[in-house]
Formats: structure tokens, C-alpha cells, sequence
């Protein structure tokens, strides 16, 4: 189970500048804010199954995947990679997911969202935890994720081959 923090929707700005607290001018409506949150716990769930169409479906037709432009068909090839590499993929959620409205673009969001995965295949096993970082866009057909990166914590990496 993913805990959320749903009440931090706050201006990008406010973050640049240092300021991670609440503004009232750029609260969303709960049916945006749980509308994001559980596209992004059933994207990282999704990891979890053998299928990357499955991972996949969150993205939108172009997006900015791991630091470059591509399609969806584009992802799905690096998601598939990732599962031949580690076949065996379990994600723990933290309490940690927090949404910030992206000033000047109406219907856009970045999404943090702080988790812990258990990655083995035959004869290695990783474990750690890492930082998703979402960029989120909110038409009138629904939500989508425009961009998708991702940093590891610091010392949390646990790498083991027998």
C-alpha cells in the first residue's frame, strides 16, 4: 500500500525558492490530487507484473522517458529491457508522494514519489531506494505522464551476485 501525502499540492515556484509549504492559490480539487496519486501508484505497481504494456499504458503517446524525447512504443522496448534483466521485480512504497502544480501551464504537475524496489534475476539481487520523478498533464479525457525520470537515494543501493 502506497501512503500519500495528498495535501501537499503546492507551486513549483515556491519550491525553487525554498519554500515547500501549502499555498491556497494553487490547492487542487481532492479529485485532481487522488486522480494523480493513483496514476502514479498504479504506474509503479505496474512494474511488478511481466507485461511492460502493462507500464506502458500510463505514458502518452510522445514522452520524455529517462532523459530523452520518444514515443510510447520507444518506452515500452526500455521497460521490456529492464524486465529481461530483472525478471523478478517487487516495489515498496515510502509515505512519500508529493505533487506540485507546474506554474504557466494549465493541467500540469510534477509528481515526486519516493519508493524502495527488490530487483533479482538468477544470480544477482538489487535493492534500494529511488526518487521517480513525474511530469503529469490533466486533459479533459483524463491524466497522462508527459515525462518520467528517476534518481537513486544516496547510499541506498544494495547490489549482490552470487
Amino acid at each position: 500500500m502506497l501512503l500519500t501525502n495528498a495535501e501537499r499540492v503546492i507551486d513549483a515556484q515556491s519550491v525553487k525558492n525554498g519554500s515547500r509549504t501549502k499555498s491556497d492559490s494553487t490547492q487542487e480539487s481532492p479529485e485532481i490530487t487522488t486522480q494523480l496519486i493513483n496514476l502514479v501508484r498504479s504506474y509503479i505497481t505496474a512494474g511488478e507484473t511481466n507485461d511492460p504494456a502493462a507500464r506502458a499504458k500510463y505514458l502518452a503517446p510522445n514522452v520524455f522517458y529517462y532523459g530523452r524525447s520518444c514515443t510510447r512504443q520507444q518506452a515500452t522496448r526500455e521497460i521490456a529491457s529492464l524486465y529481461r534483466r530483472w525478471p523478478q521485480r517487487k516495489f515498496v512504497s515510502t509515505d512519500s508522494i508529493e505533487l506540485f502544480k507546474i506554474p504557466n501551464h494549465s493541467g500540469a504537475y510534477r509528481v515526486e514519489a519516493l519508493y524502495e524496489y527488490n530487483f533479482d534475476n538468477f544470480n544477482e539481487h538489487l535493492s534500494g531506494t529511488s526518487n521517480l520523478t513525474f511530469v503529469i498533464e490533466q486533459t479533459r479525457q483524463g491524466v497522462r505522464i508527459i515525462g518520467v525520470d528517476e534518481r537513486l537515494v544516496n547510499d541506498s543501493t544494495n547490489y549482490q551476485k552470487q
